[in-house]
């Protein structure tokens, strides 16, 4: 059986306590524990990590989204996993268990905002930049939690945060600029799967 690295473990273990009503979360503990992956430190293989991601969302989209848009959220796993995965490779600054976490976390935001866009009534022309806007500013978030060595539920909580700020700033723009009508910003702004999906958890 192949050894994960205790240092991950660690890194994973801690994210799944704070994170527990994050779908992919969920995922990652089934994945990680299965030694068919081999995460290791001296080794950072984001294709096979995002390919483990993808692979098992499909099963985890909602019942009522529809099979375009479980295949668009399924995608955006992979796609948004392997570009930033692939930016992680070239970046000293980063051990490659961070480099693992970030990408995870990554994945986990785009999984949920996917999803909440797709239980929207916002045209599927906007939906690419504002995951884009949502990604970029997830990743600058860690890059400061990073630096200022912020961990666990505070450096969670500030993604969470920037997340919502973000993603409520694009819908509103679209509003503003005419794009959308005021009462769709406002629908899609209470969209929450993470909520949606805690609170399905709660019940069980």
């Amino acid at each position: 059986m192949n050894k994960i690295n205790t240092n991950y473990i660690k890194v994973i273990l801690i994210t799944l306590v704070v994170c527990g009503i994050l779908l992919l979360c969920k995922i990652l503990n089934v994945h990680i524990l299965n030694p068919a992956m081999d995460i290791r430190s001296d080794n950072f293989d984001y294709q096979s990590f995002a390919t483990n991601l993808s692979d098992q969302a499909p099963a985890l989209v909602p019942h009522d989204v529809s099979e375009s848009c479980a295949n668009y959220v399924v995608s955006n796993v992979k796609e948004y996993s392997l570009n930033i995965g692939e930016q992680l490779a070239k970046d000293s600054r980063y051990s490659n268990d961070d480099k693992y976490y970030i990408v995870q976390v990554i994945a986990e935001w785009i999984f949920h905002k996917s999803v909440d866009l797709c239980h929207s009534d916002i045209p599927e022309k906007y939906w690419n930049d504002g995951l884009q806007e949502v990604s970029t500013e997830i990743f600058s978030t860690l890059e400061e939690t990073k630096s200022k060595h912020t961990e666990g539920a505070e450096e969670l909580n500030k993604v969470e945060e920037t997340v919502n700020k973000t993603f409520n700033n694009y819908i509103d723009n679209l509003a503003k600029q005419g794009r959308i009508s005021k009462e769709s910003a406002q629908h899609t702004k209470t969209l929450s799967n993470i909520d949606d999906y805690s609170g399905l958890q709660n019940e069980q």
